[in-house]
């Protein structure tokens, strides 16, 4: 069995998990819990949805990264369809959806911050107001998913002009398609894939293909920013926060920022960590060296992320936990 068909494995699993797990805790959030209201209960509801939908794709999409020296290749392993372009969408809608999720977590936690620091702010999340924060993730997974086919397009474009045609070339050659037989057991100019190379043969940049690159570690770090800094306000001056709550509201907010913590470090290790491969296309570069990495091995670790966020969400709230008791002491 070759490696990348554990990864295939591990993404049925996490799909059985994520549509099981977050099927349960959209039912309850709905149906049951009565401490987790407004425009919070909404996200969570659109988030476990969101991670159901994101291991949906893994599994039909099939999406793998493999680093070969200067290039990233973002390809399907998708052998079910035989539409290039369907397969092609996709892999760039799981991208997409990679950043949903990113994005979702910086929503959760800019909300919590104003609810503890800028009670003026929460009128933004209500109403109308709330079906922009709510859409704002998808918009910024559409983007990164047009901003990959536009980094597609120019690479062709740039191939049938002829500039710098050496690395489109390079991609193709003899050496690459036995590596790619080899790992794959697959002809690489019959895959469905993504060619991102942003440095050309005498290093300098290839601006035109490196939109992809430069957006997706712009987009990262926001997200992961606004993540940490909301996350070490709040840790940092909860005590007096909570001070001027009321005793059950007080236990509620230590709860959710447990939540915070849990989702705080989820996504360092199991959503940052998948985003490795875009760097390598730098430390190739500078540190001169040769590379054949079948870098989409680290990918399962995406998948684990929504089914333990909403168990750990379920495990720490304590309304959730008396929800969850009583329904399996009553069975």
């Amino acid at each position: 069995m070759r490696w990348y068909e554990l990864v295939f494995i591990f993404a049925k699993i996490e799909f059985c998990l994520s549509l099981t797990i977050n099927s349960f805790l959209i039912y309850l959030t709905i149906f049951h819990v009565k401490s987790v209201t407004g425009f919070y209960k909404k996200i969570i509801v659109l988030f476990a949805i969101h991670g159901v939908l994101l291991s949906g794709l893994e599994i039909t999409g099939r999406p793998f990264v493999h680093n070969y020296n200067k290039a990233m290749i973002f390809f399907s392993l998708n052998t079910w369809f035989e539409s290039y372009l369907l397969i092609q969408i996709m892999v760039a809608m799981w991208a997409g959806m990679y950043v949903c999720v990113l994005a979702f977590v910086a929503v959760q936690f800019l909300y919590r911050y104003f609810c503890l620091f800028n009670v003026k702010m929460i009128h933004k999340f209500k109403g109308i107001k709330s079906l922009v924060w709510m859409l704002y993730p998808f918009m910024g997974g559409m983007v990164t998913s047009l901003t990959l086919f536009h980094a597609y397009l120019m690479s062709i474009q740039m191939s049938m002009k002829g500039e710098h045609c050496f690395l489109p070339l390079f991609i193709n050659s003899y050496i690459y398609r036995i590596s790619f037989i080899e790992n794959y057991n697959q002809n690489i100019s019959d895959t469905p894939r993504f060619s991102i190379i942003i440095f050309n043969g005498d290093s300098s940049i290839r601006w035109k293909n490196a939109t992809f690159m430069i957006f997706a570690i712009l987009i990262i770090s926001f997200h992961f920013g606004v993540v940490l800094y909301c996350g070490l306000k709040m840790h940092y001056s909860m005590k007096d926060k909570l001070q001027q709550l009321s005793m059950k509201h007080q236990e509620l907010e230590k709860q959710l920022f447990k939540v915070f913590v849990v989702q705080g470090l989820g996504p360092t290790v199991l959503l940052f960590v998948p985003a490795i491969p875009i760097i390598f296309l730098i430390l190739v570069q500078f540190l001169k060296i040769e590379v054949d990495w079948q870098t989409g091995l680290i990918y399962p670790l995406i998948g684990l992320y929504p089914p333990i966020d909403s168990i750990a969400f379920m495990l720490i709230v304590a309304e959730y936990r008396k929800i969850i008791k009583r329904v399996f002491c009553y069975h």
